[in-house]
């Protein structure tokens, strides 16, 4: 007996289900580096919690493998800056925090956001495979300055799942650059962390300002559900 494959299927969420189709939706991972996740990254150094983001490691790795599993398109983006560009945004004790630093474009590996070239990279639980593809930004969100939306589009994509962090910044940005280029964008809740605890619940509610908007929130579970549950299958 033929096992049936839905073209469609949805995942209870806020402020409306999300209802997608899994050969034309993509996985993003915004900003998982290790400068900004591990104890010795810079992000420490500067006074952030790092317990606060170290907390949604596992469920980044279980949605990334989910993904990996549905054959959804997966995309890593990290911030990546030239050391002679950096933007006026970043403070002086950040552009002097790592003399020699080099800028890697999207076609080279040794991505660099800021201190040694490791810092850079995606921390070692979340590595990209080789078939995955790799976006370094030069701003917050992931379309800016990249070839992201080119990427989508020659793989006719049009639904994002997305976690990382920032969650009122990185994540906010790229949620309102994709929406403004028509793509409807999935926000897993706890697979995202901001800065400051307090900005998660407005960032999650600036995220999804309308149902109109084509952004919607769920968690893991409730996403993770929908490959699994019978009742959430779409029809054609």
């Amino acid at each position: 007996m033929e096992t049936r494959v839905p073209e469609k299927l949805a995942v209870r969420a806020a402020p409306c289900d999300f209802v997608f189709d899994p050969a034309k939706t993509a996985l993003l991972v915004v900003d998982m580096q290790r400068d900004l996740i591990e104890a010795a990254g810079l992000a420490h150094a500067l006074g952030t919690d790092m317990l606060r983001l170290q907390q949604i490691v596992p469920t980044v790795a279980e949605l990334l493998a989910v993904c990996r599993d549905e054959a959804l398109m997966i995309v890593h983006a990290r911030e990546a800056h030239a050391a002679n560009a950096l933007p006026s945004r970043i403070p002086e004790r950040w552009q002097g925090s790592a003399p020699g630093r080099t800028f890697a474009d999207e076609s080279d590996t040794r991505s660099v956001f800021t201190g040694a070239e490791a810092g850079g990279d995606s921390i070692p639980a979340l590595r990209p495979r080789s078939c995955e593809s790799v976006i370094n930004k030069p701003g917050r969100g992931a379309f800016y300055g990249t070839t992201l939306e080119d990427q989508l589009r020659n793989r006719c994509i049009t639904h994002l799942i997305l976690g990382g962090i920032t969650t009122e910044l990185c994540i906010q940005a790229t949620i309102h650059e994709a929406a403004d280029r028509g793509f409807h964008c999935l926000l897993i809740e706890d697979a995202t962390e901001p800065w400051n605890p307090e900005f998660k619940a407005p960032a999650l509610s600036m995220a999804m300002t309308s149902a109109n908007s084509g952004v919607c929130t769920a968690t893991f579970a409730e996403f993770a559900n929908a490959f699994t549950k019978d009742e959430h299958l779409v029809g054609s």
